[in-house]
């Protein structure tokens, strides 16, 4: 009897565990909790933002953009982009890397000119620091730091190399791990088209986080350019959450927001977060479906200018541009109106997955590639099907590009995110148009001495990268583009 008795407890015991571990991850998903947790945090980001006025302060993509305030960044004179871009993925445990897809050149200037840099990012429970500002970063810096030494471009002689990685977070052992691959990376670098801007000062990470109890100070003595890894999120035991001022803290609220965002932005949260912050529990969910509802609504309204313009690349003179679609403006498409004489300026191709209609009719008696301003590729969203059309446009695509290029015309290569496919096609056009030393080669018939290869194509895909960061063709649109040149019938000049 007694045997039942306490079994019959543990079980109730296991119960109310099991439901109380079930209530946790429902907040842990929970949109109010996750928005205000945010908001929580971003005072910490702010008390550190003003500690360090004179640094700018950068978001690294993607989580960190919900904590820092786009008003600063938007100031900021990058002209490539106001993000940082270091991967988690880069930082994991035997998975570390140096990325020449994802370089952070961009903001070299920006950490010289003002001496340093604030980053911010956050992390889930289980870890004070996440991986991509423990590890992947203290990567980058060392790879710089190794890079500039071998170019020769490094002015001083006690140029400080060595890694430098947070002992709470990276173990001894994973430190010497990382250190054997340094010397690699830093010779890939080295060795790239990449061009690498002079630094007065060796880059040097250090790390910041709501347990932090003392903010290191810097000035101009300090020897090195200090990277101020800012993790903004409060370390919280894994499977437990604070209960505060009506909503349960969730540490690194801002990861993974496509689990719980609504369909919510960084951009739209801070453009409305007073709104969202002031709304009460019942309303919560209606006041934010109306702000994602209503920026939807914008977003199909046709623009009469340009939001951002297009990206020249700045190594074949800026007459091969890209562009996401939601950037271009009505005219561009429409070369009726008034504005007519500017979109015959402007050739573009535009590229759209899964969409019916065309802006070029099927039935037109008008040659597109000929006679049209656009032309206008539609891919299938199904895998095969995008593949097969890739291969098929992309002889279009060329001849395109080959008649506005001999008349001394730029052309402008869009798709969705401005990213993928429209760096896949423009990345052929470098490779068949344009020798490497990025000079135009081209005669009646195209290119003249084509030839490709994998140091080539990567040659190219870091042009388009040092003039555009945020280009992440995928593996996919990379595959595609190897395919077309190792066919028979398409490895040659169109």
């Amino acid at each position: 009897m007694q045997d039942e008795e306490e079994l019959e407890l543990f079980l109730q015991r296991k119960k109310i565990e099991h439901d109380a571990l079930t209530h946790i991850r429902k907040q842990s998903l929970d949109t109010f909790s996750r928005l205000h947790s945010i908001a929580e945090d971003i005072k910490f980001v702010r008390s550190v933002r003003d500690e360090y006025a004179s640094y700018p302060m950068l978001a690294n993509k993607r989580c960190g953009a919900w904590y820092c305030d786009p008003q600063f960044v938007s100031k900021l004179p990058l002209a490539n982009g106001n993000f940082a871009h270091f991967k988690s993925t880069d930082g994991h445990y035997n998975g570390w890397s140096f990325n020449l897809r994802r370089p952070n050149l961009h903001i070299l200037p920006l950490v010289q000119d003002a001496g340093g840099l604030s980053l911010v990012d956050s992390t889930r429970s289980g870890k004070r620091i996440p991986d991509s500002l423990s590890k992947t970063v203290p990567i980058w810096c060392t790879v710089i730091n190794r890079a500039l030494k071998t170019r020769n471009i490094a002015p001083l002689d006690n140029w400080d190399v060595n890694l430098y990685t947070p002992p709470q977070s990276v173990s001894k052992q994973e430190h010497s791990q990382i250190e054997h691959k340094l010397g690699g990376w830093a010779a890939s670098l080295a060795s790239s088209s990449y061009d690498l801007p002079t630094l007065g000062k060796p880059l040097r990470p250090i790390w910041i986080t709501p347990a932090s109890s003392v903010l290191p100070a810097f000035g101009e003595n300090t020897p090195f350019l200090p990277i101020i890894c800012v993790s903004a999120s409060k370390l919280v035991d894994e499977g437990s959450q604070r209960r505060r001022e009506g909503y349960s803290y969730v540490q690194g609220a801002g990861d993974d927001h496509e689990n719980w965002s609504m369909g919510l932005t960084p951009d739209l949260f801070w453009k409305h977060k007073e709104k969202i912050l002031s709304t009460l529990e019942p309303d919560f969910m209606n006041v934010l479906r109306d702000i994602v509802n209503s920026s939807k609504a914008t977003e199909t309204t046709l623009l009469t200018e340009w939001t951002k313009l297009s990206t020249p690349i700045m190594r074949v003179g800026g007459l091969v541009s890209i562009s996401a679609l939601a950037q271009i403006p009505e005219w561009v498409f429409n070369q009726q109106t008034e504005h007519g004489e500017l979109a015959s300026s402007f050739p573009c191709i535009i590229v759209r997955v899964n969409q019916k209609a065309s802006m070029i009719p099927p039935s037109s008696d008008k040659d597109p590639i000929t006679t049209s301003t656009i032309l206008e590729l539609v891919l299938p969203s199904d895998k095969k099907g995008g593949e097969r059309s890739f291969k098929t446009f992309l002889p279009k695509c060329l001849e395109y590009f080959k008649r506005h290029l001999q008349e001394g015309q730029s052309v402008c290569v869009a798709c969705n995110t401005g990213k993928d496919l429209s760096v896949g096609i423009a990345l052929v056009v470098l490779q068949v148009f344009f020798n490497d030393n990025g000079v135009l080669a081209l005669d009646r018939h195209g290119r003249k001495d084509f030839q490709v290869n994998k140091e080539s194509l990567r040659t190219r895909l870091h042009w388009i990268i040092a003039s555009r960061p945020e280009a992440n063709p995928s593996r996919a649109t990379l595959k595609r583009v190897n395919e077309f040149f190792m066919s028979p019938s398409h490895g040659h000049t169109p």
